[in-house]
Order: C-alpha cells, then sequence, then structure tokens
C-alpha cells in the first residue's frame, strides 16, 4: 500500500517569491496613480487660475489699470500683470507656487461671434461673422514636473506640458 506524502516542504517559500513579484508590480501601479492625479488636480487648479483671471478681467475696473505707481507703461501692461499677478496668486493658494507670469497670456481683445458658430476658432482680432462682442482669454502653459515617475524608468520624460485657457465676453 503507497502512502500519501505532504507536499508541504516543496512549497516552503512560495508566498516570499509571490511577494517579491507582485509587490513592485503593485508599487509601480500606485505611483502612475499618483502621478497622474496629481497631474489632473493641477489640471484643475489651472483650469479654475484661467478662469478667475478671465473673470476678473471683463470687468468694466480692469479695462484700465487703477494704479499705475509700480512703473509700468499704462494702461495695457498694468492691467495685464494685474491679472497675471491675481492668476498666480489663485494658483499659489492652491498649490502651485511655481507658476511665473511669462507662462501666462492675458488677451483683452478677442473677437467672438454673436452667433455660435458651428466651428469656435478661438481668439482672433477680426470678425468674419455678422455681429461680434469683444472678450478676454487668459492662457496658460505650465510645465508639470512629475515628483516620482522619472525615477522609475530613464525612459520616462521628467516634465510634461499642461495647457489650459479661459474666455469670457467683456461686460465694457
Amino acid at each position: 500500500m503507497k502512502t500519501m506524502r505532504s507536499h508541504k516542504g516543496c512549497q516552503r517559500g512560495t508566498q516570499l517569491v509571490e511577494m517579491a513579484i507582485a509587490l513592485p508590480i503593485l508599487l509601480i501601479i500606485s505611483v502612475i496613480i499618483y502621478e497622474g492625479g496629481r497631474m489632473i488636480l493641477l489640471h484643475e487648479v489651472l483650469n479654475n487660475a484661467a478662469r478667475e483671471g478671465a473673470r476678473l478681467s471683463i470687468l468694466e475696473q480692469n479695462k484700465y489699470p487703477v494704479d499705475c505707481s509700480a512703473g509700468c507703461a499704462c494702461p495695457p501692461e498694468c492691467v495685464e500683470q494685474q491679472l497675471k499677478n491675481a492668476v498666480m496668486a489663485y494658483a499659489a493658494r492652491n498649490g502651485i507656487s511655481d507658476l511665473t507670469s511669462a507662462q501666462i497670456t492675458v488677451r483683452q481683445d478677442c473677437q467672438v461671434p454673436l452667433t455660435a458658430p458651428t466651428t469656435y476658432l478661438g481668439c482672433s482680432t477680426t470678425c468674419s461673422t455678422g455681429g461680434c462682442m469683444t472678450a478676454s482669454q487668459i492662457s496658460i502653459q505650465y510645465q508639470y514636473t512629475y515628483k516620482y515617475l522619472p525615477s522609475l524608468h530613464a525612459g520616462v520624460p521628467a516634465t510634461v506640458a499642461i495647457g489650459t485657457q479661459a474666455e469670457f465676453r467683456n461686460m465694457y
């Protein structure tokens, strides 16, 4: 008669090997999820900052600067810098402290059609349709630097560009 032998001794350490294989994969997936979530969060903050700048830009009092004692040429440069400062302040309050004035574009002379076109081509200085109104546009081009992703693989770029814009009809 044959006796059954236990195979427990052969499986000794398999859990450790399985963990050694699965743990790095789980860590990489966790880092990718973290970086993706962080990038989406920063895009939303930048989008809201652009909206805040556009909202301020459309107001009558921001058409011309209230105070030009800062030494800038009036009127457009002062207004533009005040709006950029407001966008940077919003971004800084929400965790983006490295946004610079050079990454923000302010336009208060956009011509947009009164009727909704089938294809909107964005901010332009001329109006080809029947009636137009002016609008303000704030654009932001930001370089997002990954926190952990490039250190995992040499082929991953260290930064990625995030761009956003907001356009509102002027109230003046």
